[in-house]
């Protein structure tokens, strides 16, 4: 295995600490903007994201993904 770069040692901690909710996000966010080319609504992602069976609100999706940028991994 190769050494790690100081970059990919600080992203790495950064993606090991998100919740489980963030990282299915951004999961589902990186997944369907590569299939799609496009930028996706919080509304899109509510529509096909689902914890314990149930949706969640675009509302709380926008949370998530206002957290996810203030820690550096989206941008505006």
């Amino acid at each position: 295995m190769f050494p790690l770069s100081l970059f990919e040692r600080e992203l790495y901690k950064k993606v090991t600490q998100l919740n489980v909710r963030e990282g299915n996000i951004l999961r589902i966010l990186i997944e369907r903007h590569i299939e799609t080319r496009e930028a996706l609504s919080s509304g899109a992602i509510a529509a096909v994201y689902t914890e314990d069976g149930r949706s969640l609100s675009s509302a709380t999706v926008r949370n998530v993904l206002h957290s996810l940028e203030e820690g550096g991994f989206l941008e505006k």
